[in-house]
């Protein structure tokens, strides 16, 4: 809101379209044979790929072969379907640059840890941190699929929060835009 409200000092913001962010909760999963991370030879076709894949979305990243390869912190997964790639999404661990930590929440919530945290154990949802604690977090990245595929993107995700537990992270984030397929 403070963005698009016309504040004096700052550019004029006008929304493009609604984005849904989700916290998932990072789970073991039996390998997909289909998924490997991507190794130095994949990051040209692996560029070229994110190149068609993401030239319809508005604000999408332009990621060139240099970019991939220097990204700290970047594990890209790869989906291959007869030779060629077919998906990918990325698993961004940026704690050692960048952190997220709880500042304060509300009283109520604060009351409430312990027992909702109980529940999110029982749910296998990610815990609420206690103030001042950092959130054990990364970004799943770079999702593309060829033709937006659905099943594909599921497939890369259970992928990519596999490689997050085997971390030890305690929530994955990924965001797309609402009226996307996925």
């Amino acid at each position: 809101r403070l963005l698009t409200a016309g504040v004096r000092g700052l550019p004029h913001y006008a929304p493009l379209r609604d984005f849904s962010t989700f916290a998932l909760r990072p789970r073991r999963a039996a390998p997909d044979p289909a998924i490997r991370e991507a190794g130095d030879a994949d990051v040209p076709e692996l560029a070229e790929f994110l190149a068609r894949a993401l030239a319809q979305r508005n604000a999408a990243p332009v990621w060139s072969v240099d970019a991939l390869r220097s990204a700290a912190g970047l594990r890209q997964l790869v989906l291959r379907e007869g030779g060629a790639i077919t998906g990918c999404i990325a698993l961004w661990d940026q704690r050692a640059s960048r952190q997220a930590v709880l500042m304060d929440c509300p009283r109520t919530l604060a009351a409430l840890r312990a027992p909702l945290n109980l529940a999110f154990a029982a749910a296998r949802l990610p815990a609420i941190p206690a103030r001042g604690e950092r959130i054990e977090q990364a970004f799943l990245s770079l999702a593309a699929t060829r033709d937006d595929c659905p099943e594909r993107f599921v497939r890369l995700v259970r992928a990519g929060l596999a490689e997050a537990h085997r971390l030890g992270l305690a929530a994955a984030m990924i965001g797309v835009p609402s009226d996307h397929p996925w």
